[in-house]
């Protein structure tokens, strides 16, 4: 699905991998997921210039939710 979802944005800005599990089995997203994640015959060449990136800030979501309350009042 991030695959997908990274060539349906065309996300040179990167992939950003946010949440618990992610945060706990960093390890699967070193090697598992990164090689799954490029395994594509005619778009691995894109999908290789597509950073991934893993938050381990556990309250990433709060932050964000802060920022677009501040933001909203402005």
């Amino acid at each position: 699905f991030a695959r997908c979802v990274a060539l349906d944005a065309v996300a040179y800005g990167g992939l950003y991998i946010a949440g618990g599990i992610a945060q706990k089995n960093p390890d699967v997203f070193d090697t598992d997921f990164v090689n799954s994640f490029l395994e594509s015959n005619q778009m691995q060449d894109l999908l290789s210039r597509i950073p991934i990136y893993l938050i381990k800030d556990s309250k990433i979501g709060l932050k964000g939710a802060a920022y677009a309350g501040h933001a909203a009042r402005i």
